[in-house]
């Protein structure tokens, strides 16, 4: 697991860290902490079986295959040994 400082984002004001992290394929763990604060606002661990979890699994795969189509063909021909 890893932890992103991330600048403000559509948290508000004094936001200043939201990360989720994949902790494997059953659990995603969420926190989010304010500027200048000593503790997280939220820690939460997302399970497989939560409804949430496979809302995001589905729109995650589905922006993953619409970049995958999106990145185009090298403009150049395969080598023919």
């Amino acid at each position: 697991p890893a932890l992103r400082r991330l600048p403000d984002m559509r948290g508000g004001p004094g936001m200043s860290a939201w990360s989720m992290t994949h902790d494997g394929f059953d659990t995603v763990s969420v926190m989010v902490m304010r500027r200048d604060a000593d503790e997280p606002e939220l820690t939460r661990r997302i399970e497989a079986g939560e409804p949430y979890f496979h809302d995001l699994r589905e729109r995650w795969s589905a922006a993953l295959r619409a970049a995958h189509t999106a990145i185009p063909r090298p403009p150049y021909e395969p080598r023919k040994d």
